[in-house]
């Protein structure tokens, strides 16, 4: 049962680093499925991540540090066990004015952009645009702001982070500078972002997580 929930919750490679000493769960008939898939869900992480770290690399050469909203960022806040935390896609905020530049290191490192054609007007109304690079297996969402507007509550809650860009901190991953909201925006985003998930499609014990460790990791730095 708890094999299930894990999987459901997107948290199997988690649990099964917890729970694989335990001599009940190594008898189940799902203990090997498990072992298999949490090895390859890691090994694809690692992928990605790199995948990541790469392209960013470019784009920060540029002088552009575009902000890892989560994804990459939250991964940091799990330790070792960072590409156990499984990431769908990465969510990148950069300002409106260094997008079209942003585009096109990407789309020069194999990514194909959603929205090719997207004019500075749609581009203002939309807010933000994919890019899937199909051989590292890689979704990026590249934002202009924070939350979005897809409504008004969401609106009110984007003006919440007007200097986003100014306040960043820059982190190291894997000895690499990365930047990433302060932590007070950090974790006020994180907050807004599972509470968005709550509105849409529920919320799960991963978003819980990263909102519990952030505070743990950046408890004495937020302003509450």
């Amino acid at each position: 049962r708890m094999s299930r929930i894990a999987r459901e919750q997107n948290l199997l490679p988690l649990f099964f680093e917890a729970a694989c000493t335990n001599e009940q769960y190594a008898k189940t008939s799902v203990f090997v499925k498990d072992q298999m898939d949490t090895f390859s869900m890691v090994a694809e992480q690692i992928q990605r991540s790199n995948a990541l770290l790469e392209v960013y690399e470019k784009i920060s050469a540029q002088g552009i540090y575009p902000i890892v909203m989560k994804g990459l960022v939250c991964r940091h806040l799990y330790g070792e066990l960072g590409e156990h935390r499984p990431s769908g896609d990465e969510d990148l905020l950069v300002e409106e004015k260094d997008f079209y530049t942003v585009k096109e290191i990407l789309e020069q490192e194999g990514y194909i952009c959603g929205r090719p054609d997207i004019t500075p007007k749609e581009l203002a109304q939309v807010k933000d645009v994919s890019f899937r690079n199909p051989m590292r297996k890689l979704l990026l969402e590249v934002h202009i702001e924070a939350i979005g507007r897809a409504n008004e509550e969401r609106a009110q809650t984007n003006d919440l982070f007007p200097k986003a860009h100014e306040h960043g901190q820059i982190i190291q991953i894997y000895g690499i500078d990365i930047k990433s909201f302060e932590p007070t925006e950090l974790l006020l985003f994180l907050i807004l972002h599972t509470y968005k998930h709550f509105q849409c499609r529920g919320t799960g014990i991963r978003q819980a997580l990263d909102i519990l460790l952030c505070y743990k990791e950046y408890k004495d730095k937020i302003s509450m």
